[in-house]
């Protein structure tokens, strides 16, 4: 990413969040923050819920659907508890959820920060006082 380039999502906002990432690319571009021609990493990532890939069994099978699909991570939901594992190649990741924990881990979400200059990205699980309470070093 450009230097100083910042893509958030305001969860409390009506925009959609493909929308306000889509506003947030168009802004920097016209600012000049983001130079014409500038790629954005080139990661693809799936999700679904997970019950239609029975994720209480084995994420052998969404793993295997984000392969095909040509994703380096796949996010999934249904059973309430924050995970990653990686899984033939792609990061598979469950945020957990932010109203209902259904293990010992506090409710969470998950938040992933790219890291340019060290080619990684790093996940963040939160909890509901949006403060850290797991990190992942996911490099490339």
């Amino acid at each position: 990413m450009a230097a100083g380039m910042n893509i958030s999502i305001d969860h409390d906002s009506t925009v959609p969040p493909f929308e306000q990432v889509r506003l947030r690319i168009a802004e920097l571009a016209a600012s000049g923050a983001l130079a014409a021609g500038h790629r954005l990493p080139p990661v693809r990532a799936f999700y679904t819920h997970g019950h239609l890939y029975q994720v209480n069994q084995t994420r052998m099978k969404l793993a295997e659907k984000a392969k095909e699909l040509g994703c380096l991570f796949a996010f999934y939901g249904h059973t309430h508890v924050a995970k990653y594992e990686q899984i033939g190649g792609i990061h598979v990741i469950n945020p957990g959820s932010i109203s209902q924990s259904r293990s010992q881990i506090e409710e969470t979400f998950a938040e992933l920060v790219y890291k340019e200059d060290e080619n990684t990205i790093i996940l963040n699980f939160r909890n509901r006082e949006n403060q850290i309470i797991e990190t992942v070093k996911i490099e490339f």
